[in-house]
């Protein structure tokens, strides 16, 4: 029996962008049966009747805008358990994975199984690492350096979220994705506690398709400007950065979390 994948989708506005990753999954996975949950957090450029259109058999749930990209995983998370599958891929819809991507990703499962497997994703114009495994760099646990390519496997302490393949006996040790983060945090979240349950983080060789990087905007100037700009949904709101520290910190996580708050708002861009 061909394993079979549930892969996670969020969606917002970005019709064709989805339409083009729904494209190049089809060529990216030969060797598996897939199904694809898709929450559609209230786009209204026609994302769903589009995707409905070309793809009828994929699952769509329909949010109200206000989801944004944890939740969203999550709620497709709960919709693609319902019927337990042997994996689930996270997969951005940004994300335009290269064929036979997912086959890789699933062979080099079968050499490791149980480890969750993470697909780094290159720049379109440039080539390079854009996003994928990511090491720590010191004690803070949201201090980490994303991992160049390699010919070979790698071993990451953490991950973006863009394109990764978790087992579901992964799945079962480490829970489901924390919806009560909005946006970001959640894949942090996600990679630190599998690494305290010690399940293995393993990065594919090379890259397994594009995706540009997101441009980050500095925060303005002014205390009351700042605030709105890192307490938005895309920011980063100090409850969920209080949720994080708190769960992955040690003893110094209070002083790191006043520490990165003073910063933020005194004009400093930090986490």
């Amino acid at each position: 029996m061909p394993a079979r994948i549930a892969v996670l989708m969020a969606c917002h506005n970005r019709r064709e962008g989805t339409l083009s990753s729904l494209r190049a999954l089809r060529e990216a996975v030969s060797t598996a049966s897939v199904t694809v949950f898709l929450v559609d957090d209230g786009s209204t450029d026609g994302t769903s009747e589009a995707v409905l259109a070309e793809f009828p058999e994929v699952v769509i749930q329909r949010g109200d805008g206000n989801l944004y990209w944890a939740a969203s995983m999550a709620l497709a998370e709960r919709i693609a358990m319902r019927e337990p599958p042997d994996f689930l891929l996270w997969l951005n819809d940004d994300t335009i994975l290269d064929p036979g991507a997912v086959d890789r990703m699933l062979d080099l499962s079968a050499v490791h199984p149980g480890a969750i497997i993470v697909g780094a994703t290159r720049d379109p114009r440039d080539g390079l690492v854009t996003y994928g495994g990511r090491l720590r760099i010191d004690r803070h646990p949201q201090r980490f350096r994303l991992l160049a390519e390699s010919a070979e496997v790698q071993i990451a302490d953490n991950f973006n979220g863009n394109c990764v393949l978790i087992p579901a006996a992964a799945r079962l040790l480490i829970g489901p994705i924390d919806g009560h983060f909005s946006h970001a945090f959640a894949d942090d979240d996600y990679g630190q506690r599998a690494k305290t349950l010690r399940v293995g983080i393993l990065v594919t060789p090379g890259t397994i398709g594009t995706c540009a990087q997101n441009v980050v905007s500095l925060p303005p100037p002014g205390f009351a400007a700042r605030w709105r700009h890192y307490e938005g949904a895309k920011g980063l709101p100090w409850r969920a950065q209080f949720r994080y520290l708190k769960r992955h910190g040690d003893a110094t996580w209070p002083v790191w979390f006043a520490g990165s708050f003073a910063k933020r708002m005194a004009g400093w861009h930090s986490r």
